[in-house]
């Protein structure tokens, strides 16, 4: 852990073992993550402080509705989950931008995975692509978008952004089998 003097890094090493958690499905220990996560945002000595250009808040009020969306989604509480990654995306649209992102991994691509893992294809299929138009080349988006659309049964449709995936991945060192 961080020192608690570092209340920012302290809080995002919360919501990066709250996902580890949630995707081991553990959620008893997720939920507890996601609370020391909402706990460090609420320090006080976090009010008023920036990253580049975003307030610190702002940035882990981001990382508290994904991790409360993975941690619902692995509870098999899918509506929630998707109500908390909806929300993770409008908090994300309203930061303001930087070169690099202030918050690295665009939250559409977490959101595409639960909306796929609670069945809603059409929808994941439509927030895949919304993160593609942002991210042409995430490998992830598009390896959910193909998902997303061979379980719509359109085969040729997702073979053809299987390409798109293989040509983006094909220098990748690890093998990517989700979003």
């Amino acid at each position: 852990q961080p020192p608690e003097t570092q209340p920012h890094a302290r809080a995002m090493s919360h919501y990066a073992r709250g996902r580890a958690f949630a995707a081991k499905g553990n959620v008893a220990e997720a939920r507890r993550e996601l609370a020391q996560l909402t706990s460090n945002r609420a320090r006080p000595e976090l009010e008023g402080v920036k990253l580049e250009f975003n307030q610190s808040r702002d940035v882990l009020a981001i990382a508290e509705k994904v991790l409360a969306g993975w941690v619902e989604s692995a509870a098999g509480r899918h509506d929630a989950a998707v109500a908390a990654l909806r929300e993770a995306v409008r908090l994300e649209d309203g930061l303001l931008y930087g070169e690099p992102p202030e918050w690295t991994v665009p939250v559409r691509q977490d959101f595409g995975a639960v909306l796929l893992a609670a069945g809603k294809t059409a929808e994941a299929e439509r927030v895949f692509r919304e993160d593609l138009a942002k991210f042409p080349a995430n490998g992830w988006s598009l390896r959910g978008l193909a998902q997303a659309v061979r379980r719509q049964g359109r085969k040729s449709q997702a073979d053809s952004v299987d390409a798109q995936f293989k040509r983006v991945w094909s220098t990748a060192d690890v093998d990517l089998t989700a979003p």
